[in-house]
């Protein structure tokens, strides 16, 4: 065994022999199930390429409401709670776009 660039050797006997070993190797690997691969990007597809007018990032989010989930894009402003500045006015919110008006105007 090496620990730390060292080598120590066993000084003691195997617990269990090596046939019986190598027999559940061969037992678990026939019963094993074998797992797909998820390799999917991100279903936010236009993440990292909006801003708002302010030049903050827009980061994709979510909400479940009735079983349904609807997915928008909302400013880094208000996901970070970061101070309005001087000329918006005190009704201004930064937008909330929502993903279906978005996939209407952009073509992939």
């Amino acid at each position: 065994m090496v620990y730390r660039g060292e080598v120590h050797h066993a000084e003691h006997e195997p617990i269990v022999d090596s046939a019986l070993f190598e027999a559940v190797e061969a037992k678990l690997a026939a019963q094993a199930v074998e797992r797909r691969c998820r390799l999917r990007g991100s279903p936010a597809l236009l993440s990292g390429r909006l801003f708002d007018h302010r030049g903050n990032r827009m980061s994709p989010t979510h909400a479940n409401k009735g079983g349904a989930r609807y997915r928008y894009y909302v400013s880094q402003a208000v996901l970070q709670n970061k101070p309005r500045r001087m000329d918006w006015s005190a009704a201004y919110r930064p937008p909330r776009l929502r993903r279906s008006s978005l996939r209407r105007c952009v073509t992939i």
